[in-house]
């Protein structure tokens, strides 16, 4: 996936767009994660960290980075909540071969596609040096909990965006706080992988209607496009 050339484009918020929806589905890799350590409460230390929670390998939700007004919460680790045993687990990281780990990091922005978790921006918080806003973007293999610095940046440094994913492999990412500590009015996308031709069907033909709506669904309904693309314009 790193070797695509993938570019952050803008979208103006007043166009109509495809309605994304959150990617929720579930990977089939339960046995594969590696360094588990198995706990029965969460430490009080991260209790403030930023929680990301989505139905990873079915059963997890995960707890990564976070921070408060001095520190910034390290990504070497994902903390992981098992909901068919109600136990902690700590899931301990490899760094990326070339860039080492993710600087510490709050307020970002995480997806999840596939096997992979995407985290990207944030705020990192150092006690001494102050803070700084980030542009970065991360990819965690969640098989082999292995970091890789993604080939793409933000097109600016941004934290606390709104985030989604779409069918068509589409990272959506809304507002945030950028650099100047302004808040951000901007929609950006970009497309992580190459998805099915239907979902390629789908983006060229919305983006051929102007204001696409639900108004245009008996229309498109005689013209033969299925029920589930239809769905997305309610």
């Amino acid at each position: 996936m790193e070797g695509t050339s993938r570019k952050w484009c803008s979208t103006k918020t007043g166009e109509s767009e495809t309605k994304p929806s959150f990617d929720s589905r579930c990977t089939s890799s339960a046995d594969m994660l590696p360094v588990r350590i198995q706990d029965s409460s969460l430490p009080l230390d991260i209790l403030c960290g930023e929680v990301f929670t989505v139905p990873v390998v079915c059963r997890y939700l995960l707890v990564l980075g976070g921070g408060g007004q001095f520190l910034s919460k390290s990504l070497n680790v994902v903390h992981a909540y098992d909901l068919s045993t109600d136990q902690w687990e700590t899931w301990k990281c490899q760094e990326d071969l070339q860039r080492g780990f993710p600087v510490s990091r709050a307020s970002f922005a995480c997806q999840l596609l596939d096997d992979y978790l995407y985290v990207l921006g944030g705020r990192h918080y150092m006690k001494q040096q102050g803070e700084w806003i980030l542009n970065s973007c991360w990819q965690l293999n969640l098989d082999t909990l292995s970091w890789k610095r993604m080939h793409l940046s933000l097109p600016m440094d941004l934290s606390f965006p709104t985030s989604c994913v779409s069918p068509a492999g589409y990272i959506y990412l809304f507002g945030g706080i950028m650099d100047n500590d302004k808040r951000s009015k901007k929609l950006f996308r970009v497309r992580l992988f190459v998805p099915m031709l239907k979902e390629i069907c789908w983006d060229f033909l919305t983006g051929q209607i102007k204001n696409i709506s639900r108004k245009h669904i008996p229309s498109l309904k005689s013209a033969g496009i299925p029920d589930n693309f239809l769905n997305r314009l309610e």
